[in-house]
């Protein structure tokens, strides 16, 4: 069995395909990944063992779920299951080369922190590789700021959505500005910003809008952000300290009328 981590993207996703830079956290609990069961056919893992002559033989039996980097979890532990691995940067340029314009950085990311642990990373695409770097965050999202999943049948599919968007422009200097904004301060109000400039952008879907704004209304919640294909996979939420008891009652009332379920709390050690 391989334990690997999920991962969330804070900021730049979408960005981060057209050379932007990008924050994101490898979270626990991690993907358990065994070498039994059948994978999808067309996921990147079951490409990579075909390639390789490998039978299609694993299986994630425990984790995070969907929207978390499950696929990714499913490449990484393909890998460790050939003769001679590829390290990080071959792997990701593998994926690149088969997956674009999936950028990646979830692979680096749940890759890097095998060794490094979860946390924050920022990566960005280099020409043909990437450079990433382990973040040390302060307290600010440490017990404030909450995951919560969206039911799978709003799951949107991840390459046809990155697909559809391929050739739309992003500014990359107005994105990567939010990335250092943030790294400057922490300020949790941004992922606010962040979220209504990819929702200009097209960017969200429907229901992602209705979760961002319905959380966004209670008293106490300071930033409200979804995550992944149209930030519809993972929502943030980010709570002051004034009246936390009662904002988080309010939270997981909004949440469980939405059918989202609570995956925990974003932090350094999650």
């Amino acid at each position: 069995m391989i334990q690997i981590p999920g991962k969330i993207f804070l900021f730049g996703e979408y960005a981060v395909m057209q050379g932007g830079e990008a924050v994101i956290a490898a979270v626990s609990p991690h993907y358990h990944v065994h070498g039994e069961g059948r994978l999808h056919p067309d996921s990147p893992a079951a490409l990579f063992l075909n390639e390789h002559g490998i039978p299609n033989s694993l299986e994630v039996t425990d984790g995070p779920g969907r929207g978390f980097g499950s696929s990714t979890a499913e490449l990484i532990a393909a890998n460790q299951m050939i003769l001679k691995p590829m390290n990080t940067a071959d792997l990701w340029a593998w994926y690149r080369e088969r997956f674009y314009p999936a950028s990646g950085a979830d692979l680096a990311v749940q890759s890097m922190a095998l060794n490094e642990g979860t946390g924050f990373y920022q990566f960005q695409i280099q020409g043909d590789s990437f450079r990433i770097q382990k973040l040390t965050v302060p307290y600010l999202f440490q017990s404030n700021c909450l995951v919560f999943q969206c039911p799978p049948s709003q799951k949107i599919p991840t390459h046809n959505h990155l697909e559809k968007h391929s050739d739309d422009s992003l500014e990359n200097q107005l994105a990567n500005a939010f990335v250092h904004r943030w790294l400057s301060g922490f300020d949790p109000r941004l992922m606010n910003e962040w979220a209504e400039y990819l929702a200009h952008s097209c960017r969200e879907s429907l229901f992602a809008r209705d979760v961002r704004k319905t959380f966004a209304s209670i008293d106490g919640v300071v930033g409200v952000k979804g995550c992944g294909a149209g930030m519809n996979d993972v929502f943030l939420v980010s709570m002051d300290q004034a009246n936390p008891i009662q904002t988080l009652k309010s939270v997981h009332r909004v949440a469980e009328h939405l059918e989202l379920k609570f995956m925990g709390a974003l932090d350094e050690r999650v």
